[in-house]
């Protein structure tokens, strides 16, 4: 790649947003056990304690999306809309976490994702989350995924 086209990329990302950077403020110690409260919100399907994880302006930037960092959920009412959407369209959706690791802030979480769609399809792929935290709320969520695509 281009140096300068690099370079616009990484301006483009970090300042063609309305909230390109998460201002962090003083982060109390993230540990697994907060972690694990946060998981068990995700696996009991339950959108309002969802978004209760997350700051009341936090982000959810999901892997796909119009642009280049996916689709963006802003403010927990955002965020609470789009688990409803979900758990009421894809039935047994799990996250099975592989590996977190937590540096300072920041949490990085592998799992593999498993659900089924509405047409009875089974999907499955691995992923990683990346959390910034504000105190022990999620104040970032950005999900990537592996694209699984077709057998030939």
């Amino acid at each position: 790649m281009h140096l300068d086209m690099a370079e616009d990329i990484r301006n483009y990302y970090f300042y063609a947003h309305e909230k390109p950077a998460i201002e962090v403020k003083m982060t109390k110690d993230i540990t697994m056990d907060l972690m694990r409260e946060i998981d068990q919100a995700y696996s009991s399907h339950d959108p309002d304690a969802i978004a209760a994880t997350f700051t009341p302006d936090g982000i959810f930037d999901n892997a796909s999306g119009s642009e280049v960092y996916g689709r963006r959920y802003s403010g927990r009412d955002e965020i609470r809309g789009y688990f409803e959407t979900l758990f009421a369209t894809t039935s047994n959706v799990k996250w099975a976490k592989s590996d977190i690791r937590i540096a300072g802030h920041k949490v990085y979480a592998e799992w593999l994702r498993t659900a089924t769609n509405a047409d009875g399809v089974e999907q499955a792929w691995q992923g990683m989350d990346v959390y910034t935290f504000e105190g022990n709320l999620v104040a970032k969520k950005d999900t990537y995924i592996k694209v699984v695509l077709p057998s030939a």
